[in-house]
């Protein structure tokens, strides 16, 4: 299970960018940026708005958990396509210690995953875990571990600067800074953690050195429209393709002693206009959050 006791979140909202506060339904006209995650009530009235579903012939009912199943599909596999997270997922990360980044950007760690909401733990662990051997558990874990490594050394959160979490970028800024009658003094690392980063000035590059335990993802009534927009049309072309191809017939006749009747229909082409608008529109916002968030950041010391 997730540990937040110690927590420290972003200042800035994942969505809209770089923003402290929403206005939420106070703001102009009532309407709001972010929302609830799209629910199946909101969903058959917003996408499916007026289309039976049922099957026409055996009459079995594509019910609400049905629709829930594929709502959650949808959102799986737009977080997947899209390299974002939707639904907040607590994250365990090592990243390599390069002393030419460390002095030339403060320490940018680029943490591979965007849409960071808080970090929890920026510390330096050892490399050793849980083993088996011929079957038998064996922990090479000392009494201070949780199973991720012995920890060394914790970096204070006050530290860690978030301007940049939404892009996945954490800088470390272990520095104090003081004022004198001739202007700002730079400071300098103190006290306990001075011997330790007198360290980092002689050795070039450590493997999997920093551990990082982060929270990437939306708050629960904070999902921007967009994306539940992009849910919802992904998951009724998903009901849709399921619906179309049930109407079988594009005609029917019934004959009695000489009288007839017909009923002609478009047949599995019933909802083609409405698959049509809806790919247009998913296409349309993929590119827009693959623009937002699918963005690659190259670090180099080179």
């Amino acid at each position: 299970m997730a540990d937040y006791k110690y927590s420290k979140p972003s200042f800035t909202g994942g969505f809209p960018q770089k923003v402290s506060k929403h206005g939420g339904s106070s703001g102009a006209a009532g309407f709001a940026r972010v929302e609830p995650m799209l629910s199946v009530d909101k969903f058959k009235k917003q996408y499916l708005f007026g289309i039976p579903l049922v099957h026409p012939y055996t009459k079995q009912v594509l019910n609400d958990d049905d629709l829930k199943d594929i709502l959650a599909r949808a959102t799986s596999r737009i977080e997947l396509e899209c390299k974002v997270d939707i639904n907040q997922v607590q994250r365990s990360i090592r990243k390599d210690f390069d002393r030419t980044k460390y002095l030339q950007g403060f320490n940018q760690l680029d943490m591979g995953y965007k849409n960071c909401h808080s970090v929890e733990e920026v510390s330096i662990r050892a490399v050793n875990s849980t083993q088996y051997l011929n079957g038998q558990e064996i922990s090479n874990e000392s009494q201070d571990s949780d199973g991720e490594g012995t920890v060394f050394y914790y970096f204070p959160l006050e530290w860690v600067d978030l301007t940049y979490a939404d892009r996945g970028l954490l800088h470390l800024v272990p520095l104090q800074t003081t004022f004198n009658s001739t202007g700002i003094v730079a400071g300098a690392s103190t006290g306990p953690s001075a011997a330790l980063f007198a360290v980092f000035s002689r050795l070039q590059w450590i493997p999997s050195f920093f551990y990082i335990r982060a929270t990437f993802g939306f708050d629960e009534n904070s999902i921007p429209g967009p994306i539940n927009d992009l849910i919802g049309a992904t998951a009724a072309l998903d009901v849709l393709s399921m619906l179309a191809p049930l109407y079988r017939f594009n005609s029917q006749n019934i004959g009695i002693d000489g009288i007839s009747q017909g009923v002609s229909g478009p047949g599995n082409q019933i909802y083609a206009t409405r698959i049509q608008e809806l790919e247009a529109k998913r296409e349309a916002l993929m590119d827009v959050m693959k623009a937002r968030y699918g963005q690659k950041v190259y670090m180099t010391n080179l």
